[in-house]
C-alpha cells in the first residue's frame, strides 16, 4: 500500500505527457478539442514548471536520496498533475473518450518500450473513469462512488497520481539523459510498484461500480 497523502477529491486527469516535437502539433489540436482554450494556454508552461520544480531535482538526486526526496517533490507536482481535471469537459464524455483513444494512438508512438506497461495502465485507468461516466452519467457516477467505493476511489486517485508522476519522471529521464543510471533504476523500481498497485485499484473500482459485479461481491465486502 502507498503512504496516505491528502489530496483534493476530483476525478483523475486525462493523460498529458512529455512528447517528442514531431507529434506536438497533432497533440495540441486534439487537446483543443477536449479542453477549454485556457488549458492549452497554460498547460505547456505548467508542465515546464513541474519539470523544473519537481522532476529534474529528483532526476539529479543521488540514488540514496530518491526515497527521502520523492514525497516532497511529488507534493510540489500535485497542482500541475491535476490541472487538466479543471478544464476537461466531463459533460461530454463520449467526445472525451474519442479524444482519449486518439491521444493514446499518438502518444504510444512516443513511449520507450521500457515504459509501455506504465503507459497502458495509466490509459486503462483514465479510460475506465470516462467509460463509467459515459455509462452512468456524472451525477450517478458520483453517487455510486460515494455509496460503494469512496475509500477505494481515494486510494485509486492517489495511486493514479503517484504512477503518473513517476512515469513522467522516468520518461523525462530517458528523453533528457541527465540522471545517474542508478538513480533512474531506483525511480523505475518505484514506477513498477505503483503500476502494480494502480492495476489492482482499477480491478477493484471496476468491480465496485459495475452493477452486475457488485451484486456478486457485495456480500463479501
Amino acid at each position: 500500500m502507498t503512504d496516505k497523502i491528502e489530496l483534493p477529491q476530483i476525478n483523475p486527469p486525462s493523460i498529458f505527457f512529455f512528447m517528442g516535437k514531431n507529434r506536438l502539433n497533432e497533440f495540441l489540436d486534439l487537446v483543443e478539442e477536449a479542453f477549454e482554450k485556457e488549458f492549452v494556454k497554460h498547460s505547456r508552461e505548467s508542465f515546464r514548471k513541474m519539470v523544473d520544480e519537481a522532476i529534474e531535482p529528483l532526476l539529479l538526486s543521488k540514488p540514496e536520496e530518491v526515497e527521502e526526496k520523492f514525497k516532497t517533490h511529488f507534493k510540489k507536482a500535485i497542482p500541475y498533475l491535476i490541472l487538466p481535471s479543471f478544464f476537461l469537459d466531463i459533460k461530454n464524455p463520449v467526445k472525451a473518450m474519442e479524444v482519449q483513444k486518439r491521444l493514446y494512438d499518438i502518444l504510444k508512438k512516443e513511449i520507450p518500450p521500457s515504459l509501455l506497461d506504465a503507459f497502458e495502465t495509466l490509459s486503462d485507468a483514465s479510460s475506465l473513469i470516462i467509460s463509467k461516466i459515459m455509462e452512468l452519467g456524472i451525477v450517478d457516477f458520483i453517487k455510486v462512488i460515494v455509496e460503494r467505493a469512496e475509500e477505494e476511489y481515494k486510494e485509486f486517485f492517489i495511486d493514479y497520481l503517484l504512477t503518473y508522476f513517476t512515469f513522467l519522471i522516468c520518461l523525462v529521464g530517458e528523453k533528457k539523459e541527465i540522471a545517474e543510471p542508478k538513480t533512474l533504476d531506483k525511480l523505475r523500481e518505484k514506477l513498477d510498484r505503483y503500476v502494480e498497485e494502480l492495476d489492482t485499484d482499477i480491478t477493484t473500482i471496476d468491480l465496485l461500480i459495475t452493477d452486475e459485479d457488485y451484486e456478486v461481491v457485495k456480500n463479501y465486502i
